[in-house]
C-alpha cells in the first residue's frame, strides 16, 4: 500500500492540509497508477524551530510504495 507523508509548518488550517493530501494521492493515482483511495496519508505539522526548517521554511511530501 502507497504511503503518503506531508510534513507542514504548523498554522495552516485543516482544509488547507486536507488539500494538500487529496492532490498528492490524485498524483500518484495519475502518475504510477495506485487505485483510488488506497494510499494512507499523513499530515505532520512541523514547528518553525525544527532544524530542518529553519533553513528550507517549506513543505515536505513523502510518497513511498510498497
Amino acid at each position: 500500500m502507497p504511503k503518503i507523508r506531508i510534513d507542514i509548518l504548523e498554522g495552516k488550517s485543516d482544509a488547507y492540509k486536507q488539500q494538500l493530501l487529496n492532490i498528492a494521492h490524485d498524483a500518484l493515482v495519475e502518475a504510477i497508477k495506485i487505485p483510488t483511495g488506497t494510499a494512507s496519508r499523513s499530515c505532520t505539522n512541523t514547528s518553525i524551530r525544527t532544524s530542518k526548517f529553519r533553513r528550507a521554511r517549506r513543505t515536505t511530501i513523502r510518497a513511498s510504495r510498497f
